[in-house]
This record gives structure tokens, C-alpha cells and sequence, in this order.
């Protein structure tokens, strides 16, 4: 940038090494060392910008110059850029197999919206990169209006049943039906008495994904409701509820506006990003009284691991909270109702479509838990969902109400049993009268 404030561009693209600096005008980035100066040969290009396809030595279109683009646009809104090394073999690495640090973590005053702009142009698979040029101008001009506008859009609602919502005060008959599994729970954690730490209430953000994979966004709402369950756990902790949290999926979130709504001390927000097998799983607690950072961390696993990586998070959060757990109430902590992943991503999948509040969201829904009790026949909490969905189906008539509600019924009775069976294997067991 000029002292007028003109943008200077001093690197048209390639060049050789055998060029000479005095004769052609090559960017800091390229005359920084011989390590990173453009290559020759099959891939060719600065080699911290390339893409995956570079690298590879792939045929290439223009999509490989929207990845560029995306790097040069991290790197201008971040100061660094997204992918790093040493030496060429650990950027081509890092370009191929890493995850580039969130960079509203690096730049907490940057949009959403431009680190989702930027997510998108830096996507691996170019199949789900932008494709034009054209799409990122559209974005970016659509965030240049909204930021001045102070407008920021807010995918509304899903239409539901009409009848259902003006009979509100139904949703206490359907709690009901499950209400053994909440009483049980409020009764055993009651129980526990140890201290809490100066963080004594939090609100975990539903993670935020920006992947066209559904599966990803199952992942994600189910990794949002496990650490809400596990964290509630804990002694002398406020969490608020999924349905408190989850009225914030798809919106800009300032920490300490939502610090300020819901009356928590601690907001945890997080990203979620699916290749493949892989997870990448980025976290950050943030302090609502001043917005400032108490810990993040960034995990690479499988999906197979998912389990094991919610787990490592809610003991992860709770020490960075500096609440001190007795050993029995760690081992509870890392207890999960169920330890098959099958059957848990199964039943996050049904959870998924159980919120849409729909007759063909609960169907879905029903088939789901069906197939997660297959999978796991004692998983409590696929039964309370799908006591949940069955009376919803009841209550808005999409079944008839001598079909629905003895299911529903069923699904509860034996979902408390396996909650109840659950709790008696975990550390300070509770008695309940037969």
C-alpha cells in the first residue's frame, strides 16, 4: 500500500528462478528465499500459495487461482499466511493435510461471514472450492453491504405446525413422558457437593461447520449436544440448555453479547471442518466479562474417534474453567452413555431431523433411533428421543393418537430403565425407589 493508500500489485504471477530480481518485479514473498521461489517443472507457483492440485502436479483450471486467492486473502487478514514450514516438503504437507488456524481466532474483529468467504476458497477439494471467480465478488460485495449496513442476515426459521404452537403448553405432557430420565439425572448430580471454580456457568455455541456434507453438520450438533450433557455433569457448573444455545446456530456471535443474554460467565464456540474420515475440530472459551480468550485448541481425529475426542473436551474445559473434580466424578465425566460410534452418529442423525419439527423430520427421526438401538440396544438416549418424536408425531396428528403415544410410552419406560441401569455403573450411585 502507498502512502495514498493505492494497492501496488508487484507479482503478475510465475517466474523463474533463472529471472533476475533487478529485471522483473518479484513480490517479498517470492524473493524471500531460494526455498520458496517459484519451481519449474510439473508444479509450478509460490510454493506457500499453491494448491492442493499444484502440489500434485495435477491438471489445473482457474479454481487453483481461488485457492491462491483464498491464501492471500487469509494472509491479509490474519498477517500470516494459512499454510507454514520450514522447508517446501512441510508446506506441501500443511497444503495437503492441514488445517489452517481459524482466523477470527488470529483476528477476533474479523466477519464470520469473511472467514466462511475464505474457508470456501481454501477448500481442499476443488469440486467444493468456489468455481468462478465471479462467486467470491458476489460475496464479498454482499458482506461490503452488510457490514456498512450494520445487516446481517438471519436464515429464518423452518415453518411448523401452527396447531402446535398455539398449544404451547403441551410440550410439559411431552416432557412427561420422559421425565423419569430428567428426575434421575437432577437427583444424581444434586448429590455431588465438591466446590466449583470462578467460572460457575457456561453456554456451549453449536459448532459451527462450513461444509456441504451433512454428515458433517449431524457431527456437529451432536458434538454441541454431548458436551452439554457431559459438562452438566460437573458439580456446582450452570449449563444452559440445547435448546437456550442452539437459537444461535447460524448467527454472527459476539461472546460477550451472549454472555449478557444468557447470564453464563464462559462461552464455548468451535468449528467443526469433515474430510473424509478426518475431523478438524477447532475450540475456544472465551471469558463474556471482556471477551478475552481462556483456552482454544485445534484436534485432528477420526470419525471413528469422535467418541474419545468429546471426552478429551470436556475434561479439557473443565480444568481451563479450574474446577477441581474428585476421581469419581472424572470417571463420570468420561462415561458416555453409549461407547459404540455407529450407533452415536446414528443417533445424532436423528436428532437432526427430530429438530426440524416436522411429520417427515420425526420419521426420519423414529428410523434413526431405530437403527442406533440395533446398533446399541441399552443407548438410552436413542429411546428418550424417540419417545420424543412419537409424541410429537401424536400431538400435531400426524399419527393417530391410540398408535403414537403407547409407543412413545414404550420407548420411555425402556429408555429410564437403561438410564437408571447407566447411572448405577457410575462413580456415587443414587438409589431410586422400584
Amino acid at each position: 500500500m502507498t502512502n495514498r493508500g493505492q494497492a501496488k500489485i508487484l507479482d503478475f504471477g510465475l517466474a523463474k528462478v533463472s529471472l533476475k530480481p533487478e529485471n522483473v518485479a518479484l513480490s517479498a514473498a517470492t524473493i524471500e528465499s531460494e526455498e520458496h521461489l517459484t519451481r519449474s517443472g510439473s508444479a509450478l507457483g509460490t510454493v506457500a500459495y499453491m494448491s492442493p492440485q499444484q502440489v500434485r502436479g495435477k491438471e489445473l483450471d482457474a479454481r487453483t487461482d481461488l485457492f491462491s486467492f483464498g491464501a492471500v486473502l487469509y494472509e491479509m487478514c490474519t498477517g500470516t499466511l494459512p499454510f507454514r514450514g520450514d522447508t517446501s516438503g512441510v508446506i506441501f504437507k500443511a497444503i495437503l493435510d492441514g488445517t489452517p488456524t481459524s482466523a477470527v481466532r488470529l483476528n477476533p474483529d474479523l466477519p464470520a461471514e469473511l472467514e466462511r468467504i475464505i474457508n470456501k476458497a481454501l477448500e481442499k477439494d476443488q469440486n467444493l472450492r468456489y468455481q468462478h471467480a465471479s462467486e467470491i465478488r458476489t460475496d464479498l460485495q454482499r458482506l461490503k453491504r452488510d457490514t456498512e449496513s450494520g445487516h446481517r442476515a438471519i436464515t429464518a426459521p423452518q415453518r411448523v405446525n401452527l396447531w402446535w404452537r398455539s398449544k404451547a403448553a403441551i410440550s410439559g405432557i411431552a416432557a412427561g413422558i420422559i421425565a423419569v430420565l430428567v428426575i434421575a439425572a437432577i437427583v444424581y448430580y444434586s448429590s455431588n457437593t465438591s466446590k466449583g471454580g470462578d467460572i460457575d456457568s457456561i453456554a456451549v455455541l453449536p459448532l459451527v461447520t462450513n461444509s456441504s456434507d451433512q454428515n458433517a453438520q449431524f457431527l456437529s450438533d451432536g458434538i454441541t449436544d454431548s458436551l452439554i450433557d457431559s459438562l452438566s455433569q460437573i458439580p456446582h457448573l450452570r449449563v444452559m440448555s440445547r435448546s437456550s444455545v442452539f437459537h444461535y446456530k447460524g448467527r454472527e456471535i459476539d461472546p460477550e453479547a451472549v454472555g449478557r443474554e444468557l447470564k453464563v460467565k464462559a462461552v464455548l464456540t468451535g468449528r467443526l471442518m469433515q474430510h473424509g474420515d478426518n475431523l478438524f475440530v477447532s475450540t475456544e472459551l472465551v471469558n463474556t466479562s471482556d471477551n478475552s480468550h481462556i483456552w482454544g485448541g485445534d484436534y485432528n481425529r477420526k470419525v471413528s474417534d469422535i467418541l474419545s475426542l468429546q471426552e478429551e473436551l470436556a475434561h479439557m474445559i473443565s480444568g481451563r474453567l479450574r474446577i477441581t473434580l474428585s476421581s469419581g466424578q472424572k470417571q463420570k465425566l468420561a462415561r458416555q452413555i453409549t461407547s459404540n460410534p455407529e450407533a452415536y452418529q446414528l443417533y445424532v442423525k436423528g436428532r437432526y431431523y427430530a429438530d426440524k419439527w416436522t411429520g417427515e423430520g420425526w420419521n426420519k427421526a423414529i428410523e434413526f433411533f431405530r437403527q442406533a438401538i440395533d446398533k446399541d440396544p441399552s443407548y438410552a438416549s436413542a429411546y428418550a428421543g424417540m419417545a420424543e418424536s412419537y409424541t410429537m408425531l401424536g400431538f400435531n396428528q400426524y399419527l393417530p393418537p391410540n398408535e403414537a403415544f403407547p409407543n412413545a410410552m414404550a420407548a420411555a419406560k425402556r429408555g429410564s430403565i437403561w438410564m437408571m441401569v447407566w447411572l448405577k455403573h457410575t462413580p456415587r450411585w443414587v438409589s431410586f425407589p422400584s
